[in-house]
């Protein structure tokens, strides 16, 4: 019988990485990144460079405060309230250490990367998406009796 660590362990991060996260460049306005927020489901957006290199993370807890007061919405920058990037993934790490990391730091998503010197933002790793992906196969397998 199959298991899901058999399933797992023959992916890497970029087979179940989701790419359509809004990126935040860092000279973007206050405003726009509140309109992206509103597009996605996710707690954080990464804010890149114009070539794609991640340069910070602002999530919505950080800014929830600033939403009460428009009056730096259009003046305050992206780059002026992101927070450190600690922890990105690249995008060629098994899937299995990719999710021990997560596991240790306590997280549901984080950032994926090219590779970890370069730093150019490819989308995020999420748990529930990740569980999904495996579900999916379980059941794909189930139905063919073989891997």
């Amino acid at each position: 019988d199959i298991t899901e660590e058999d399933i797992i362990k023959k992916w890497k991060v970029n087979d179940v990485m989701v790419q359509d996260i809004p990126l935040v460049v860092e000279n973007e306005s206050i405003r726009s990144v509140f309109i992206k927020f509103q597009d996605t489901g996710y707690p954080f957006l990464p804010v890149v460079s114009d070539d794609r290199k991640i340069l910070g993370i602002i999530s919505f807890e950080e800014i929830k405060d600033i939403m009460l007061d428009d009056s730096c919405w259009d003046w305050l920058l992206a780059s002026d309230i992101m927070g450190s990037v600690r922890d990105i993934i690249p995008e060629n790490e098994a899937l299995d250490e990719a999710l021990n990391v997560m596991n240790q730091l306590y997280s549901e998503y984080l950032p994926v990367v090219n590779n970890i010197e370069d730093k150019t933002f490819k989308g995020i790793i999420d748990k529930r998406v990740v569980k999904q992906f495996v579900n999916k196969e379980m059941i794909a397998v189930a139905g063919h009796g073989a891997i």
